[in-house]
């Protein structure tokens, strides 16, 4: 039996049951329409239930929550390996991730921040990007807010709680619990695929592995903080280096090293302390340092690239900013580019500190229409060469620049007119003490031997210097590394006459493993890079 409804009584009714969800939709900002609107229906549906959920509840903070996450999630997922097809490929969040877990994400993040937030001693910008983040990598998903919570949270309480407890306190316990039985295993680790249940089992791995094991349970907790790292030093040889970061109100950001070193504790460039005469204490020195967010970075280079030109595997990255300027007097380094040298159009420049023997790129700028690349916040007193696109192959251009303490930028073009090099040492003190500690690492920092060698180089009593009946070349560079002489070292100072000045300059021994540091020259004394 079907019972008439009268018309007004109808309209009545639909106005009731309807009118919320067309106030919460028309509500919703014109960028979260947008961006759920390049999405398939399923996609869509997981966001619609989320916004479902979050609006009809009024809460500002997890509704804020929910378009940031919208708003930052694209072009994320997990990795996995593809063995038929022997490659790795990437399950997008938008396609696999699900409406309950995100809200189990949320709720959490937002419950253990609130206050914070509400009192001001936490910015709703840092807590999105450095404690709301459902992932840290690429990891495979899980809940581990809700395993690391029932891990520790009996701990804690036994200390007072975690609400008691400072942001610094809680670095301080959790680098005390994680570093129990790990293991540091430089090589292989793989560590962005790594999610907290594989991190904590395994408890082994670099400073990668040991960076993202510790945010974990930090962020677990409602604790801001993230992995700042370079990509490479600028004054010695190796690999770049990654530690954490706490963030803290007013941008007074506290370096840590995960399972390693506390807050205040921790100094992240610092290669050799000398207690007795801290102005001899020697330091790794980075062309630039980055920092990890969720937030997609509107000015990072993959965004800009609007002609999908090839560009390096550490800028494409929507998710990382640069924060050189907070560690470092900074200073900018304005490139000009010939026509003849951007043949190809080039979109983006590159700048690259020299290590392990060759240019690595370090930094970007695109380059404007007058040939132009202005790149913002350079380490001051390290080197650089410009680096273009050419063939499918990034390769050195024009002449390394450098900005001096002063923050004036000193381009090293070779003169027409001669000096003679007189070469003493064949690397710097810092390159010595990454070469020895590289070298003798085996033997462990308290071991006699090591502490002993390190002391020798620190007095200048152990450095590599010319030996006898041995033979070196001199290069300098134009272009590429113009060789200049052989001299088979005699009696004295080795010294390389008739060599064009202003230039940048490079030893090679024949029994050298080409990785020598290069240098300039001022009042006749070699000054490394």
């Amino acid at each position: 039996m079907h019972t008439h409804i009268p018309g007004y009584l109808l309209i009545a009714i639909l106005a009731i049951t309807l009118f919320p969800s067309c106030q919460s939709r028309n509500a919703r900002p014109e960028d979260i329409e947008l961006r759920l609107s390049v999405l398939s229906e399923n996609e869509r549906q997981t966001f619609e239930n989320l916004l479902d959920h979050y609006l009809p509840e009024g809460d500002s903070l997890k509704i804020k929550s929910c378009y940031f996450i919208i708003n930052n999630i694209a072009g994320i997922g997990s990795l996995a390996v593809d063995k038929e097809q022997q490659k790795v490929v990437l399950h997008k969040d938008t396609k696999y991730i699900t409406t309950d877990y995100l809200i189990e994400q949320i709720d959490n993040a937002v419950d253990a921040c609130r206050t914070k937030i509400v009192k001001g001693s936490l910015s709703f910008t840092d807590f999105c990007n450095y404690v709301l983040p459902y992932r840290i990598d690429y990891e495979p998903l899980e809940n581990w807010r809700k395993k690391i919570q029932e891990r520790y949270t009996p701990m804690l309480d036994s200390l007072g709680g975690y609400a008691q407890l400072s942001d610094t306190s809680l670095c301080r316990i959790f680098n005390k619990q994680l570093v129990k039985g790990f293991v540091y295993k430089g090589e292989g680790n793989y560590g962005d695929i790594k999610n907290w249940t594989a991190l904590s089992s395994e408890n082994m791995g670099n400073c990668a592995e040991m960076c993202k094991t510790v945010l974990f349970p930090l962020r677990s907790y409602g604790v801001p903080a993230t992995v700042d790292f370079t990509p490479s030093w600028g004054n010695v040889d190796g690999g770049g280096h990654e530690w954490n970061v706490l963030l803290q109100n007013g941008g007074k950001n506290v370096p840590f090293m995960g399972l390693e070193s506390d807050p205040y504790q921790y100094e992240p460039f610092k290669l050799i302390d000398d207690q007795e005469h801290p102005e001899k204490s020697t330091y790794r020195v980075p062309g630039k340092v980055y920092r990890r967010q969720f937030e997609i970075n509107p000015n990072s280079l993959v965004s800009k690239n609007t002609n999908q030109e090839r560009i390096p595997e550490l800028f494409n990255d929507y998710r990382i900013k640069d924060v050189t300027a907070e560690y470092f007097p900074v200073a900018n380094i304005d490139v000009h580019f010939t026509p003849a040298q951007l043949n190809n159009k080039q979109h983006a420049a590159y700048l690259a500190v020299f290590t392990n023997g060759t240019w690595k790129i370090t930094a970007y700028s695109l380059i404007d229409d007058k040939g132009n690349a202005h790149f913002k916040d350079m380490t001051r007193n390290i080197l650089y060469m410009p680096v273009l696109l050419k063939n499918d192959l990034y390769e050195p251009v024009g002449h390394p620049v450098y900005a001096d303490s002063t923050g004036i930028v000193k381009v090293l073009e070779p003169q027409q007119t001669t000096i003679d090099v007189a070469v003493t040492q064949l690397r710097s003190k810092e390159a010595e003490e990454v070469a020895f500690i590289a070298e003798n690492q085996h033997l462990g920092w308290g071991h006699k031997m090591f502490t002993d060698g390190l002391d020798k180089i620190k007095r200048d009593e152990k450095r590599a210097a010319p030996e006898r009946g041995q033979a070196y070349t001199l290069y300098y560079w134009k272009d590429k590394w113009e060789k200049v002489n052989t001299l088979s070292k005699q009696d004295g100072t080795l010294v390389f006459n008739d060599v064009p000045a202003n230039g940048l300059y490079r030893v090679t021994a024949s029994n050298g493993k080409q990785r020598e540091r290069c240098f300039t020259v001022a009042n006749g004394v070699q000054q490394w890079w």
